[in-house]
């Protein structure tokens, strides 16, 4: 997992510099899948992909902590970077971007990841579920009386009288 991040970090600081350069020459070709720079990309958008992967598979499915959907988030911003970048011939958007997502792919690796699995079935959520759906029930909602119904009308202003 660590070298799939290492890799896409290093090529996409490498496609940001290269983008950069040629950027500042002010030549502009048309950008096409046989570039150098294009395959740079497509080889970072593919270690990237398998660092989100095996995130997941480490996991054990999809891990929704800050880091990781940051991690998925430039993954897609740098594939739609690189689309627009094959479309326009002016200025390449990966001059900023790639490099956003290699600082991001840094800080998934290094800063620690607080990514605790919990269970949606836990006995204090099985204890609230049944604390709401069991409370007791007014005495005038058996008499059919609407507002009784409505849990933000308090019971003791129902139309309903109880008799003591």
């Amino acid at each position: 997992m660590a070298l799939a991040s290492s890799l896409a970090i290093v090529l996409y600081i490498t496609s940001g510099f290269l983008l950069a350069r040629r950027f500042t020459k002010h030549t502009q070709p048309a950008a096409k899948f046989s570039d150098p720079i294009i395959l740079i990309i497509l080889f970072a958008l593919l270690f990237h992909g398998v660092d989100i992967f095996l995130t997941m598979k480490n996991t054990g499915g999809w891990n929704l902590s800050i880091f990781s959907t940051l991690i998925i988030t430039s993954w897609f911003m740098a594939f739609f970077a690189m689309l627009i970048g094959l479309r326009t011939p002016i200025a390449h958007p990966g001059i900023l971007i790639y490099p956003i997502v290699a600082i991001s792919l840094f800080f998934k690796t290094t800063l620690p990841n607080q990514y605790i699995a919990t269970s949606i079935y836990s006995i204090g959520m099985a204890y609230f579920i049944v604390s709401y759906c069991i409370q007791p029930i007014h005495p005038c909602c058996y008499s059919g009386d609407s507002a009784c119904y409505s849990r933000t009308t308090p019971a003791s202003t129902s139309s309903c009288r109880i008799n003591a």
